[in-house]
């Protein structure tokens, strides 16, 4: 009798993200997103901040602005603008 369970590692990955803010137009706007991503410390492409408040990072350059704060773990909260 063999004993069931899962053998080796996990291959599915999983990434999803859950709205919180929404605002603008369908040209533009600003969005708020909870992002759970295990990958995303891995990236070095990938625009991140510690010590910042989102907001006031992208109100200085009022460039289009995607930007990751690390909440815990593999969360993140994503901001992202669209002029």
């Amino acid at each position: 009798m063999t004993e069931s369970g899962w053998y080796g590692q996990d291959t599915t990955y999983t990434s999803f993200s859950i709205p919180y803010f929404s605002h603008g137009y369908s040209v533009g706007g600003t969005s708020k997103d909870f992002v759970y991503n295990p990958g995303l410390k891995d990236r070095p492409a990938i625009r991140m901040t510690e010590n910042s408040e989102q907001n006031e990072i992208y109100r200085k350059s009022y460039n289009d602005t995607t930007l990751y704060k690390r909440i815990k773990g593999d969360w993140y909260i994503r901001l992202s603008h669209d002029n």
